[in-house]
């Protein structure tokens, strides 16, 4: 008999196939235990290390931690004295895309009517830790694959 693994039990990360599936089914529990571990990680594959910069906050959000979602997105946007870091353009692309991955999940479990207003509550909290307009941000969320 096989035993299902809890994500503290696999010996091997995910990939950055099993990762994103997880995510959009909803287990964002794989998603919060394997992006610290993936983004700890200098030796991680590029592609899955920055889709975690994205998907990690957005699956915390998602998991209902959105303090611990929005201190993430503030470590990314912002220097240790508050102020904003990397250039406008750099952050509202951030924003777009985090709340991309926060919307994706929704729109692929039939959660359509909530998502509008999730998104833009999403892009409200994650444009002001980021210092940018949430106005100039939601044009640019797409929220299919």
């Amino acid at each position: 008999m096989l035993l299902a693994c809890t994500p503290s039990e696999r010996t091997r990360p995910p990939t950055h196939e099993e990762l994103v599936n997880h995510h959009v089914q909803g287990k964002y529990e794989e998603v919060l235990a394997w992006c610290p571990r993936i983004l700890d990680d200098r030796g991680a594959e590029q592609g899955v290390s920055d889709w975690c910069l994205f998907a990690y906050p957005a699956a915390m959000r998602l998991a209902l931690d959105t303090s611990g979602a929005l201190s993430f997105v503030r470590a990314m946007c912002r220097d240790l004295a508050g102020q904003p870091k990397g250039d406008q353009a750099f952050r509202e692309f951030y924003v777009a895309e985090t709340a991309r991955w926060f919307a994706l999940p929704m729109r692929l479990q039939g959660q359509l009517a909530a998502l509008p207003r999730a998104v833009e509550a999403a892009v409200d909290d994650f444009g002001e830790a980021c210092a940018v307009d949430p106005e100039r941000v939601l044009p640019q969320v797409k929220t299919d694959f």
